[in-house]
């Protein structure tokens, strides 16, 4: 059975974040992206939506309005840019509320909360277990095997992903959406700048960690992975 889902997003990384999630696990669909909900009313009316992901800033209208237009509105689940936005007006109706950038971790959890145990099982399909991402560099869109990582650096509005046996990768993206689109359980960010494979570590002190012969620092508010690793908790 597939979840055909919906997203209201006027945010391009948003939105590549949440493709990138959605087509991670086989009985998900995306059938459309609007950049508001009146966009939407059309394939909402005409097509199976089970599950919008729904930024409030697209909404336009009340939630209770949004809701009475649509006889069959799907399972929605809101997402907002704003961490500190009051959300009490939207936990009667939403299925989960998520800060952007959405990690896949979280994306998880609140997907887990509409399958309700038994609609799929999510790690049964490896949607934990991703094996590759597209990125856009070059002109060109770029398969990047994961395990092929060693670690990810920013540099302005860019990101360079230093990959084994492969030349580097220089992608206009920020860090912040790159860490949401990797799985948590193969890397680690360590510092603002840089993102580390967690396999890849060969060495580490109080201050740095080694992938190789590479030092990279660990930034002042990033001392608790270092308490991690010690802990062998990643």
């Amino acid at each position: 059975m597939i979840c055909r889902c919906l997203i209201i997003d006027d945010e391009p990384p948003s939105i590549k974040i949440l493709k990138d999630h959605i087509a991670s696990i086989k009985q998900m669909e995306l059938v459309g992206v609007f950049s508001c909900a009146q966009q939407s009313f059309g394939t909402l009316e005409g097509e199976q939506v089970d599950l919008l992901f729904l930024d409030v800033g697209c909404l336009g209208l009340p939630v209770m309005e949004f809701m009475k237009i649509h006889k069959n509105t799907p399972k929605v689940i809101y997402m907002s840019s704003h961490k500190n936005k009051p959300i009490e007006a939207f936990q009667l109706e939403a299925l989960d509320y998520l800060s952007k950038p959405i990690s896949y971790d979280r994306f998880l959890q609140a997907v887990k909360k509409y399958t309700n145990g038994y609609y799929f099982n999510l790690s049964a399909e490896g949607a934990l277990n991703k094996e590759f991402l597209y990125f856009k560099a070059q002109r060109k869109t770029v398969k990047v095997i994961l395990k092929s990582i060693l670690y990810i650096e920013s540099f302005k509005d860019y990101i360079i992903i230093h990959r084994e046996d492969h030349p580097e990768l220089k992608v206009k993206q920020s860090i912040s959406v790159t860490e949401a689109i990797l799985p948590k359980h193969l890397f680690i960010r360590t510092h603002r700048s840089y993102i580390l494979a967690i396999k890849k570590i060969t060495a580490f002190t109080n201050y740095d960690i080694e992938i190789g012969k590479v030092s990279i620092p660990v930034g002042s508010s990033y001392g608790h992975v270092i308490d991690q690793l010690y802990e062998g908790r990643v």
